[in-house]
């Protein structure tokens, strides 16, 4: 099973997972969705892997 997380590093634990079922750039999206991540528009966000897809890179 491969997932995808968002971490809180200052809190240093993790905020969610989802499985990523092959498609992280999909997995990742919906879990910031969930998240309410919509108010991080034109905010600088720190992520691994999972920000080199540009669907969520935008």
């Amino acid at each position: 099973m491969h997932l995808v997380e968002a971490w809180a590093l200052s809190l240093g634990r993790t905020l969610a997972q989802a499985r990523a079922e092959g498609r992280e750039d999909r997995a990742l999206l919906e879990l910031l969705e969930r998240l309410g991540a919509e108010g991080l528009l034109g905010k600088v966000v720190v992520g691994d892997a999972g920000f080199l897809y540009p669907e969520v890179a935008r």
